[in-house]
């Protein structure tokens, strides 16, 4: 071959892999963005959030970044604003603005949830973040544009209002795990609509289950019309006195309600037959519909976990057992119906040991333990095999499709 073709195709060859580069880079611009903590980041996350908010970038998946003023001495009328690249962003898209947001003051912060849309800044809605206790305020937002944008950037904010306390530190992610997610959601306008109530704890907000459930949802034509609320340990007795939860409860109006007691209370029950475990139980299931009186409650039965000694259980199968009769006897009281989460965890287990499904405390739920938790959940509710492919939260493909298959033999067959 002489110099003249040598030469033709090294140039042709690397026409295309520009090519592919760019449409590599120009579909990166719409990938999902998250901002992650984990313990190999946390401390340099922190030191940034706090120090240095100029510039977060997302930790995984986007491009998006944080702009933000001293989050340790906000003021009113200050922003933390959310930059988000996009190409060939068309009029009428949305996107998916999940974030997990907390304050350390005293009293009860504000923010106006602002979007940059028709040449202004326009309001999506009022959140408040209980203080003093760190307690989350969860946002779970999809937001539709009017403008379209060519090359350039998707801007979200939310502004400090209400006289707001400057001796307040905010944090995205006051107990670490994916303290927000954005992503793109086109043009696609769901069928439906449902609004959910959702309670839990450390085991619906590790790793993201709500997130996760609502995008399940949408890609799937449904949209979930979502307020959560979750506290690191709750009980149900815990949300009873928790102002957020109560504030989820008496907003009222739900289809549906999902309820996420502590990791181990239906196993004790089923075990021990606890009177304070049933009690709290029909409590919580009677204020949720004296807001909602038509709602239909789902009741998770949470996995087996090996910490512990299982959970003072001893085995997987022993835990798996006392927590299965602890769900029905509590689900009867509660007229709830059962999300057998539990189930679907015990077969990938003996199916799939490969996958990770807990985190390595081998406790809370790793990325996808949350995810199958949420396919559970999502299936529960509409009851049809999933027609889409596409909703994995930029996670492995392939390992998603195995685990929507094992929530379809748990709910479905």
């Amino acid at each position: 071959m002489n110099y003249y073709n040598i030469m033709k195709r090294l140039i042709i060859t690397s026409c295309i892999l520009s090519a592919l580069l760019l449409t590599v880079c120009a579909n990166a611009q719409n990938l999902p963005s998250k901002w992650k903590l984990t313990k190999a980041n946390k401390n340099a996350f922190e030191q940034l959030w706090e120090k240095d908010s100029r510039h977060i970038a997302a930790t995984e998946c986007g491009n998006a970044y944080i702009e933000a003023p001293n989050v340790k001495a906000m003021k009113e009328g200050e922003c933390i604003t959310f930059h988000i690249p996009v190409k060939d962003f068309k009029a009428g898209s949305c996107i998916e603005f999940d974030i997990m947001l907390g304050v350390t003051s005293p009293a009860h912060e504000h923010f106006h949830l602002e979007y940059f849309d028709n040449n202004g800044w326009q309001l999506r809605k009022e959140v408040k973040c209980v203080g003093g206790r760190n307690e989350p305020a969860f946002i779970l937002e999809t937001i539709r544009f009017t403008n379209e944008v060519k090359d350039g950037e998707v801007l979200v904010r939310l502004r400090a209002a209400h006289d707001f306390n400057a001796e307040a530190e905010v944090k995205l992610m006051p107990y670490g795990y994916i303290g927000g997610y954005i992503a793109d959601r086109g043009l696609e306008t769901p069928k439906d609509t449902l609004k959910l109530g959702y309670l839990g704890n450390s085991f619906t907000f590790v790793n993201s289950a709500d997130f996760i459930l609502k995008e399940i949802a949408w890609k799937e034509g449904h949209y979930l019309d979502m307020n959560v609320n979750a506290y690191p340990g709750a009980y149900f007795r815990s949300h009873l006195a928790l102002e957020g939860s109560m504030d989820v409860i008496s907003h009222g109006g739900y289809d549906w309600f999902i309820l996420q007691d502590q990791s181990t209370q239906a196993a004790r029950f089923g075990r021990d037959s606890t009177t304070s475990i049933s009690d709290y139980t029909k409590t919580i299931s009677k204020v949720i519909r004296y807001f909602a009186p038509q709602t239909r409650i789902l009741l998770e039965q949470t996995w087996a976990f090996s910490q512990d000694n299982y959970g003072s259980f001893g085995s997987f199968e022993e835990f798996d057992r006392c927590s299965g009769k602890g769900v029905s006897q509590l689900s009867k009281l509660a007229e709830a119906e059962i999300s057998p989460i539990a189930k679907a965890f015990a077969i990938i287990r003996a199916e799939r040991p490969d996958i990770e499904i807990y985190s390595t405390d081998f406790h809370h739920p790793a990325a996808y333990g949350a995810y199958v938790k949420a396919c559970v959940n999502y299936l529960m509710i509409f009851r049809t095999k999933f027609n889409s492919d596409k909703a994995d939260f930029a996670l492995d493909p392939a390992t998603c499709a195995y685990l929507r298959s094992v929530a379809e033999r748990v709910v479905l067959e």
